[in-house]
C-alpha cells in the first residue's frame, strides 16, 4: 500500500523570547488503511501533531505530505480546500453547533464543501445509519449522550468521503462501555479503508490500533505494531 502521509523532520516550537518546542523533528509515514494510535503523557506532543497534519496550525520546519502534496507550502485557500476534502477530525469536546440538529451538524461540513441540499441529505441520513443514529437524526446535541454526540462528529467527519481521519481523545470524555461502542463504529471504518490517526491516553483503546506511537517530550519515543 502507497503511504497517505509522510513527515519529515516536523518541528513546532512556540514563543519568541521564552521558546517551547512542543514538536523536534517528527519523522513518520502512514500508509493508506493504518489505524494508528498516539500515546503519551499529557504535553507530549500529540495535539500539536494532530493539529498540523489537519493544518490548523503552522510548523516551524518540517513538511507534511499528504497524498503527495506538501501542504506547509499551500497557500490558505487550497490549504482549506484538502482540510475540506481529504481530511476528517474529530474533536474530544465533540464542537457540534447546539442549535443545529445531528443531521445538519454533519450537513455543514458538505455544505462548506458547496455540495448540493440533496446531496447534503442523502449523505447525512447515510453517515448516521452507518453510526448507529438513523433515529436521531431531528435530536439536537443537549438530547443526545455523550457517546452519540462522538459519533455525530464522526459522521461529521466522514461527510466529505475523506481519505484521513484525525481522532483527538475520542473516548476522552465517555465511560467504559460507551467507549467500547464508540470504538467498534471506529474499527468498522477503518477496515472500510480509511486511514486513521488517533491519539488516545487509553492503553486498551490503544491496543485495537495497527500501531502505536509513542510520543515523549515532542519526539517519538517507540513504535510498536
Amino acid at each position: 500500500m502507497s503511504d497517505i502521509l509522510i513527515i519529515s523532520g516536523l518541528t513546532k516550537i512556540y514563543g519568541t523570547q521564552v521558546k517551547t518546542t512542543a514538536l523536534a523533528s517528527i519523522d513518520l509515514k502512514v500508509k493508506q488503511g493504518e489505524f494508528i494510535a498516539l500515546t503519551g503523557e499529557s504535553g507530549c506532543g500529540k495535539t500539536t501533531l494532530l493539529n498540523l497534519i489537519a493544518g490548523l496550525d503552522n510548523p516551524t520546519d518540517g513538511s507534511i505530505i499528504i497524498d503527495g502534496v506538501d501542504i506547509t507550502t499551500l497557500p490558505d485557500q487550497q490549504l482549506a480546500e484538502i482540510r475540506c476534502n481529504k481530511i476528517g477530525i474529530v474533536f474530544q469536546f465533540f464542537n457540534l453547533i447546539p442549535t443545529l440538529t445531528a443531521s445538519e451538524n454533519i450537513e455543514i461540513s458538505m455544505m462548506i464543501a458547496k455540495k448540493s441540499d440533496g446531496e447534503q441529505q442523502r449523505r447525512a441520513k447515510e453517515l448516521l445509519k452507518i453510526v448507529g443514529l438513523a433515529d436521531k437524526a431531528n435530536s439536537k446535541p443537549d438530547e443526545l449522550s455523550g457517546g452519540e454526540q462522538q459519533r455525530v462528529a464522526i459522521a461529521r467527519a466522514l461527510a466529505n468521503n475523506s481519505t484521513l481521519i484525525l481522532m483527538d481523545e475520542p473516548t476522552g470524555n465517555l465511560d467504559s462501555k460507551t467507549s467500547k461502542d464508540l470504538m467498534k463504529h471506529v474499527r468498522k471504518l477503518n477496515q472500510e479503508g480509511k486511514t486513521i490517526i488517533m491519539a488516545t491516553h487509553d492503553q486498551m483503546v490503544a491496543k485495537d490500533t495497527n500501531r502505536v506511537i509513542c510520543l515523549q517530550d515532542g519526539k517519538i519515543k517507540k513504535t510498536t505494531s
